[in-house]
Parts: C-alpha cells; sequence; structure tokens
C-alpha cells in the first residue's frame, strides 16, 4: 500500500493538518462558524469567501447560495477548490490577494473572512478595508479570529504539529519564513472594532467561541 503525500511544510500545508486532526476547540470553532454562516447568510445572495482554502467555508455557504466565489493566495488550494467545485456552474474560485480583490465596488451582499486575520501582520487594514470596498451597502463582512484568550490552545495545536516556530513576542507567534504567511496574532473585541471603524464598518453581532476566537459580523 503506497504512503499518503506528506502535507507541505507551508501555511496551507499546515492548515490541512488542523482540518485532519482538529483539537476540541478547533472542532468547536468550526461548527460555531457553520452554525454563523447558516444565520448571516441571505438565501441566493452574493458570497465572497476569502482566504478559501480547499472549499471548507465555501461548501457551509453553499447550503444557503450558490452565488459564491472563492479566492486564496496559493495555487494549490484554488486547485484543491475548483477540483471540489467544478460542476456548480456559479461557483468560481481565483488566485487573489485579500489586501488586492479584483472585484469592482460593492459587489457583494457578503464577504466572509475566517480564520485569515492572524497571518495578515502588516497587511491587516488593507485586506479589512478591501473587503469592504466590494461590501454593497448594508452588507455584511463575517470575520472569525484567535480571540485574546487563545495563546493556550493556539500553542497546543503548534505544538501537535511541530510548526517551525522561530520566536514569540508577546502572544504574536513567528515561523520559519518557509510558511509564507508566517506570523500568528490575536485579537481582543476592542482591537476587532477599532479595525472595522477604519474601514467604516461596525459590528452588529458577536460571539464567542470557548477561549479560543470571535466571530463577529460588521455592517458596511
Amino acid at each position: 500500500m503506497e504512503n499518503p503525500p506528506k502535507k507541505e511544510n507551508t501555511n496551507i500545508g499546515y492548515w490541512e493538518q488542523v482540518l485532519e486532526t482538529p483539537t476540541p476547540a478547533y472542532q468547536e470553532l468550526f461548527s460555531a462558524e457553520r452554525e454563523y454562516l447558516d444565520k448571516h447568510i441571505l438565501p441566493d445572495s452574493f458570497v465572497l469567501d476569502i482566504g478559501c482554502g480547499e472549499g471548507r467555508n465555501m461548501q457551509s455557504i453553499l447550503q444557503n447560495t450558490k452565488n459564491v466565489y472563492g479566492i486564496d493566495n496559493d495555487p494549490k488550494a484554488v486547485k484543491d477548490a475548483k477540483k471540489r467545485f467544478g460542476e456548480i456552474e456559479t461557483v468560481q474560485v481565483a488566485v487573489a490577494s485579500a489586501d488586492n480583490l479584483p472585484f469592482e465596488n460593492e459587489t457583494f451582499d457578503t464577504v466572509t473572512f475566517l480564520m485569515i486575520l492572524p497571518n495578515l501582520e502588516n497587511n491587516k487594514e488593507s485586506s479589512i478595508s478591501e473587503s469592504a470596498r466590494v461590501l454593497k451597502k448594508g452588507g455584511k463582512l463575517i470575520l472569525s479570529t484567535f480571540s485574546e484568550t487563545a495563546f493556550n490552545e493556539r500553542m497546543k495545536i503548534y505544538k501537535m504539529l511541530n510548526a517551525p516556530i522561530k520566536k514569540i513576542e508577546g502572544t504574536k507567534v513567528i515561523f520559519d519564513e518557509s510558511l509564507g504567511a508566517n506570523t500568528s496574532e490575536q485579537f481582543s473585541l476592542d482591537e476587532l472594532k477599532s479595525l472595522g471603524e477604519k474601514s467604516s464598518l461596525r459590528i452588529v453581532d458577536s460571539v464567542k467561541v470557548g477561549d479560543i476566537a470571535y466571530i463577529v459580523a460588521y455592517e458596511k
């Protein structure tokens, strides 16, 4: 019997391992994300999933609408998502960056931004600004991210995966540059509120998921 293919030592490679062997905290987060999307994605709305990966969240979004566009900066992730949803004509997937979206202003009813913020480092504000730009007036940005109490859970999964940590600055974890997106941060609700306000977005709903995460809905 052939051995299964080894995961790449990149950000997407480690994330695939998290999806395959999630800790209980991650399992709770993924379940909460699915419930939140089901609550906030309106039928037949137009949705952009930023950092779509292999399509985990797109699969949930498709329960409410087939009008889904996914983008990711990792070509392998985009290839996997295209293969996964290739038979659905209204689903499109492309390589693109969160801070330079290839869409016109006010294109989407909802933008999803799930567990992407922790890895953006200096591109946080520009990426949120781009999300706000492509949102229709009254549209929602749904974002999940590590909360200010997530450090122990984060370290648990990093150690389980033998992630190549170079150093830790407070609660900011810096990995080897080979991962691509090689930083991971966590945020308080006040920090998330401030980040949204810089792009004229206001938080209209939020939930805390255990010690690991927040899920928030911003409105334009």
